[in-house]
């Protein structure tokens, strides 16, 4: 009791895992110091669950800005598929000119114009990710759309006879499929 004592005398409470120091004349500060530890425990409970949810709203807008990024590919291909299907449509317009074309009565100069169109053409398609379809043996529907089924010797049934009009993919998706005649 007498170390008690002496330790309020001198302005020192030992309280469980702290000593704290206050003045005689101020015991009402150490009611002030236990409330103000009950509060401090309070707002660092509130602290963890503001981080908690911080973290949640940090993750929430991650997986946001990814799917947008996602999004934005989509519809940037989605807008350059609109503008590939007119240029290959003129590209076939030009196939069949120039197929047109190769009788002796055509100028070899007019010839010689639309080759350089096309292979113009050609280029400008392969320097934006856009390939003619190579494959044309058996038939697929993913890749080719039957447009007739005839019968055709030394075919098997399933397999591609003509191509009436060449398929496209750009950067590995169909953007048209190939037109094609299938034996039966």
């Amino acid at each position: 009791m007498v170390v008690i004592a002496l330790f309020i005398h001198l302005g020192i409470l030992i309280t469980n895992n702290s000593i704290v120091f206050y003045h005689i004349w101020g015991l009402s500060h150490v009611r002030q110091y236990r409330q103000l530890q009950t509060q401090l425990a309070v707002c660092q409970s509130s602290l963890e669950e503001w981080k908690e949810k911080y973290v949640r709203v940090n993750a929430d807008f991650d997986n946001f800005r990814k799917r947008t990024a996602k999004d934005q590919t989509f519809w940037r291909q989605t807008a350059q598929i609109e503008v590939l299907l007119p240029i290959i449509a003129i590209v076939d317009d030009f196939d069949r000119a120039l197929e047109a074309q190769t009788g002796e009565q055509t100028s070899r100069v007019g010839l010689e114009g639309f080759e350089l169109i096309h292979k113009s053409l050609n280029k400008y398609l392969q320097s934006l990710g856009v390939e003619v379809m190579t494959d044309y043996d058996i038939f697929n529907p993913e890749y080719h759309e039957a447009i007739m089924q005839i019968d055709a010797p030394g075919y098997e049934s399933g397999s591609i006879v003509s191509v009436l009009e060449k398929g496209y993919l750009f950067k590995g998706i169909v953007l048209r499929p190939a037109k094609v005649s299938v034996a039966r």
